[in-house]
């Protein structure tokens, strides 16, 4: 019997992979790796439209030269690795996002997405282009970002760093937008007391050091009021003036997100992404790597850095689609049970991430018998990024995007803020926006009197500070 032809793939996956000498990773885990993950697409490789590569970089460095050899050996035999022109450095890991954005769309022609995952997950092949498909039914046409969205409080326009500070799991922006409003908050006050220079960027005079016992005394650490319930590299920002004016940004969780087609194009086709790597090379940030990380800055917030960069230059909309943490996107492996059993990998789920070594084994067999079924989708509702309640940032050109996922809640408003600027009472604390046209705190929500007193006023202005001022922080040591 003739053997039956794939379907065009409408999907063209490039998984991040090396050939050894990257992070913690030599060439014997990153080929049992490899091997892992084909033995979990084998039996959905060829029923399903999904394109597999996976993306190494072909140059030859004095680390890689031998375990590049034996990558070349097995490519031949499993006809699944493309080597790209590049070589691997902690600072050059988002260029093959790029590479792959541009070949994907050469080789792939009738691919709606390019998507990208790491090499420690599995992928359920048939719910990723099943999800896609309906994703593709609502967006049709548009510049398309999916994937486990998180957010970005700012762009660090002098070391280029772009993951600045973690603000949470959730997909609207809440905790960014409150880290954000305490760094605008932070910077007014350092400019009222005269410790910061705004147009030179440097301190005029240092700051009034912190009197309380729980705080430990930090130099260059600011303790106004505002300035406090920030992370001491965000303080260093405002006051070197490294904040980027770009609004807060979207990301995608690193372990897989696909892009459209469009977009694809768009980001490799503009050279903003281009321009930005080959600054980043001749840049200290780019000369070394960071904290242990095998890639740095890391490659998800440049993406959505990327994204938001590219959108707002050119003043066209993106489609921002949520895959459900925990439903769909599984961050870490998960084997839960009891109350937490609705937790597990299942039907609905698609990506398993973490399975990094052979203790995991057990949890990588259980999802591939879990999800083995028909996919079972994730209804999503589309709307303005504003009236989805997605992005609440004044002025973001976010704001105008589309959303396509879960419409925000009431009920969400309690677990919404995470990250260690976050206010305990979020619900109040998001009636307040940072005004465009003032100094302070404005509740947007608030009916402004017909007539009113020049007295009243600031008075006014002073009690909305010292209400949101009173607000306790929620200390996190790992944000």
């Amino acid at each position: 019997m003739e053997a039956v032809a794939a379907p065009a793939p409408f999907v063209a996956l490039g998984v991040l992979s090396a050939a050894g000498g990257m992070g913690q990773s030599n060439a014997s885990v990153c080929r049992s790796r490899r091997d892992r993950m084909r033995v979990g697409f084998a039996p959905l490789v060829r029923a399903t439209a999904v394109g597999v590569r996976f993306l190494i970089a072909g140059g030859v460095t004095p680390k890689n030269g031998e375990a590049l050899q034996h990558t070349h050996a097995e490519a031949a035999e499993t006809q699944d690795i493309v080597f790209l022109n590049m070589t691997e450095s902690p600072a050059r890991c988002s260029l093959k996002y790029l590479l792959w954005f541009e070949l994907a769309n050469k080789v792939y022609p009738a691919a709606r997405f390019v998507a990208l995952a790491d090499d420690d997950t599995y992928i359920q092949l048939a719910h990723l282009e099943a999800d896609l498909r309906l994703v593709d039914a609502q967006t049709a046409g548009q510049q398309v970002l999916w994937g486990l969205l998180m957010w970005r409080a700012y762009y660090n326009n002098a070391s280029l760093v772009t993951n600045t500070g973690f603000a949470g799991w959730d997909f609207a922006d809440w905790a960014a937008v409150a880290q954000r409003r305490a760094m605008v908050l932070c910077s007014r006050e350092m400019q009222r007391h005269g410790t910061r220079n705004a147009s030179l960027g440097h301190i005029s005079k240092p700051c009034t050091e912190s009197r309380s016992s729980k705080t430990k005394k930090r130099p260059g650490t600011c303790q106004h009021p505002m300035c406090s319930r920030l992370r001491r590299d965000h303080v260093l920002a405002v006051r070197t003036n490294e904040v980027d004016d770009i609004s807060p940004f979207a990301m995608p969780n690193g372990p897989l997100f696909a892009v459209s087609r469009e977009l694809a194009a768009q980001i490799v086709h503009d050279g903003f992404a281009a321009r930005w790597l080959a600054q980043l090379a001749v840049h200290p940030t780019g000369q070394q790597s960071w904290f242990g990380y095998p890639c740095w800055p890391v490659v998800d917030s440049i993406l959505g850095f990327w994204v938001a960069r590219i959108a707002t230059n050119r003043r066209e909309p993106v489609t921002l689609v949520n895959s459900p943490y925990f439903s769909q996107h599984f961050p870490w492996p998960s084997k839960t049970s009891g109350s937490d059993s609705h937790l597990r990998f299942s039907n609905k789920s698609i990506i398993l991430h973490g399975l990094k070594t052979r203790k995991h084994q057990s949890i990588l067999q259980e999802a591939m018998a879990r999800s083995s079924g028909p996919f079972v989708p994730f209804m999503r509702e589309c709307d303005s990024c504003e009236r989805m309640g997605w992005s609440t940032w004044p002025l973001s050109p976010v704001r105008n995007w589309t959303c396509c996922g879960e419409r925000v809640k009431p009920r969400m408003l309690q677990r919404a803020c995470r990250g260690k600027a976050c206010p305990r009472l979020t619900k109040e604390a998001l009636r307040y926006r940072v005004h465009p046209n003032d100094d302070v705190l404005v509740d947007l929500n608030a009916q402004p009197a017909e007539e009113e007193s020049a007295q009243e006023v600031p008075r006014k202005r002073q009690t909305q500070m010292r209400h949101f001022t009173s607000y306790k922080v929620r200390a996190n040591p790992k944000c």
